[in-house]
């Protein structure tokens, strides 16, 4: 026996309804993960530069930068980063300078950054008592070392 073919309009809000599920489950998860209990109960004022020194210097012994390289001063860089309750970095975003895009060095430089910030050695990042950061600029910069 043939089947009759669904109506385009049901289709059309069947797959609108779907839309709208598979974003509210995960715009859920996006905002459970910064709202756990855990950190609904610690400080979230900004850090001082003191507090993202200490953040900071909690990642910089997996922070590889590339040997051989001159000028070293010109090679700064910051990678946003999200962070669960626990100290779990979850995801990172760096953006490039498009002036030292042509610099063969460069690429590497902020591959080595992303990989401090991703790496399990340096984790978990420990917050100061009490306080807690759901998103932190790290700023990888070479004269700092």
């Amino acid at each position: 026996m043939p089947q009759s073919p669904v109506p385009r309009s049901l289709l059309r809000r069947s797959s609108f309804m779907l839309l709208v599920l598979a974003t509210a489950l995960v715009t859920g998860c996006a905002q459970t993960a910064d709202t756990s209990p855990e950190a609904a109960n610690l400080d979230q004022t900004p850090p001082t530069e003191q507090e993202l020194d200490a953040i900071r210097d909690q990642i910089i012994p997996c922070w590889h930068f590339p040997a051989g390289v001159e000028h070293s001063d010109r090679y700064r860089v910051a990678v946003k980063i999200g962070v669960t309750p626990a100290g779990k970095v979850m995801h990172w975003e760096v953006t490039a300078d498009i002036s030292k895009l042509n610099d063969p060095a460069y690429p590497n430089v902020l591959q080595q950054a992303v990989n401090a910030v991703g790496d399990s050695a340096c984790q978990p990042l420990h917050f100061p008592p009490g306080k807690y950061w759901p998103r932190l600029t790290i700023v990888f910069d070479p004269t700092k070392l």
